[in-house]
């Protein structure tokens, strides 16, 4: 396989993100190996696309890899999309206390983040807690999507009768 530096920044990440759209994910991560080789440095485009070939892929060792870049290269507190993605790589690979973990330190929670969260927690069968995030969301005036109302329809389905009700009010 013949890899140049010669090709700028944008066309590594487009090329990364175009093989992510396509379902080439180990063409992907390969990729982005590529560009590090390089010296090539991903940007806040690049993550949330490899993230999610990683997470699609279930692969845990290389989430971990990926996710220490995004601290690496500075993109770790401020990228919320970046934190959201996490959220969902975690998930995937059934790592409950790293999906909380990256969650907790998301300072602007978007309803992406929400709803990243409340279908992480219906995932691992933690139907209180699910709620009590909905809960949360609206104290913190995000508009749940009907994405957000499907992850609560599922944890209220999940809960015995009386506490499952106790939603409606």
């Amino acid at each position: 396989k013949l890899v140049s530096k010669s090709h700028s920044p944008e066309w590594w990440i487009d090329t990364l993100r175009s093989k992510v759209r396509s379902s080439l994910l180990r063409e992907a991560v390969l990729t982005y190996i590529d560009m590090i080789v390089l010296g090539v440095k991903p940007d806040n485009f690049a993550f949330p696309a490899l993230l999610k070939a990683v997470a699609d892929l279930q692969d845990m060792d290389m989430g971990k890899q990926i996710h220490a870049h995004v601290y690496k290269f500075g993109y770790g507190v401020d990228s919320v999309t970046v934190a959201n993605t996490l959220v969902n790589l975690y998930r995937k690979c059934g790592d409950f206390g790293a999906v909380y973990k990256v969650f907790d330190r998301i300072s602007e929670r978007n309803q992406v983040s929400w709803n990243s969260m409340i279908s992480s927690l219906c995932s691992f069968e933690k139907w209180e807690m699910a709620l009590e995030a909905f809960r949360c969301m609206l104290d913190e005036n995000v508009e749940p999507s009907s994405f957000t109302l499907v992850s609560v329809a599922l944890a209220c389905s999940n809960l015995p009768i009386p506490e499952g009700l106790m939603m409606g009010k």
